[in-house]
């Protein structure tokens, strides 16, 4: 007897899913992948302080379109599946089948070395061969933002509005850009080191001395030495007159 759990918490945020413009999504999401999927499995896994069942897919990876894959192959992981008789079913996730080949949006790494899907189906893209180009098709580009623009455009050449592969490559290219670019700008309000603190240029106060006062000291030093002068000369007169007065005393 199988057991089965509607993923009710995530029935709630797929109900609440806001709908971005697929530019964004490529935005926001850490990896994206083309690959062809080789085979699917559920089991126990972790999620927070959680343990659920998530059905993995190993994929090939045939080109990292964003991001950093050092591997031929790689481990992406959806919510729900079937595991020791216990079933669990998301209204929203991504089906994959063997063999066909697809563009995964994913997030970061996880601790059992699996990719999560980002953004449920809209994280999922098939791709169409049509007129001699990769075309992507998926729940991400059939969003009502893209209907509208259609409908606005509506005029305009269809090839234009289709997601291909070359498409999806010079947009990733620009937002890198965009990116780099942002970054200076950003830190150059920061340049200065946070180590190195600069002193105010404060000179030491230089010791002016106007005209009147040089004027002033060079006048005081004559008559300091002239006062000294005089006091020698009294001292000495003291003496002469000292003497004098003892000869005269023996005279006497």
């Amino acid at each position: 007897m199988k057991i089965f759990f509607f993923g009710l918490v995530h029935l709630v945020f797929a109900t609440t899913f806001v709908s971005r413009p697929f530019e964004e999504r490529v935005g926001l999401t850490p990896f994206v992948v083309q690959g062809r999927v080789l085979r699917s499995y559920s089991d126990w896994g972790d999620e927070g302080h959680q343990r659920k069942i998530f059905t993995f897919h190993q994929l090939e990876v045939i080109e990292v379109l964003k991001g950093s894959v050092n591997s031929n192959e790689m481990i992406l992981r959806t919510l729900g599946g079937e595991k020791d008789g216990v079933g669990m079913k998301v209204p929203g996730a991504a089906q994959f089948s063997q063999g066909e080949e697809v563009v995964v949006f994913l997030g970061e790494k996880q601790p059992d070395d699996s990719y999560p899907l980002f953004a449920l189906s809209r994280g999922k893209y098939d791709i169409v061969e049509r007129s001699g180009k990769q075309v992507l098709e998926g729940p991400g580009i059939d969003s009502e933002h893209d209907h509208a623009e259609t409908e606005v455009h509506s005029d305009t050449d269809s090839s234009k509005k289709e997601w291909t592969i070359n498409r999806l490559k010079k947009l990733i290219l620009e937002q890198k850009k965009e990116t780099s670019e942002q970054k200076p700008r950003n830190q150059s309000s920061f340049s200065e080191s946070p180590h190195e603190i600069k002193k105010p240029n404060v000179s030491a106060p230089s010791l002016q001395i106007s005209k009147e006062e040089s004027v002033r000291v060079a006048s005081e030093q004559p008559e300091s030495s002239s006062s000294l002068l005089n006091i020698k000369v009294w001292i000495l007169l003291l003496i002469l007159g000292g003497l004098v007065f003892v000869k005269f005393i023996k005279r006497s």
